[in-house]
């Protein structure tokens, strides 16, 4: 997309583990799933690789991050990746 030889800018955003509540009727994420059953006092059971890592990113900020471009845009095409960048 970047690369094509259209006059329009661009904007390419890749989220990277966001997290946030998409409602009720819906399988729940990781982070809902833990905060649920915290609320219930049950144990979460988490199976992963070991050096496996998440960077997970709150929805209401990515949703902030996207509008803040929308109303103050750049004048050349970019991509973005959306990440915290904290461990």
């Amino acid at each position: 997309l970047l690369e094509s030889n259209s006059d329009i800018v661009k904007f390419i955003y890749r989220p990277s583990s966001v997290y946030g509540f998409a409602g009720l009727d819906r399988r729940l994420g990781l982070i809902p799933t833990l905060i649920q059953n915290a609320f219930k006092y049950k144990v979460s059971n988490i199976y992963g690789g070991m050096y496996t890592l998440r960077d997970y990113v709150l929805a209401r900020d990515v949703g902030r991050f996207i509008a803040k471009n929308i109303i103050s845009p750049s004048f050349d095409s970019k991509s973005y990746i959306l990440a915290t960048g904290k461990p």
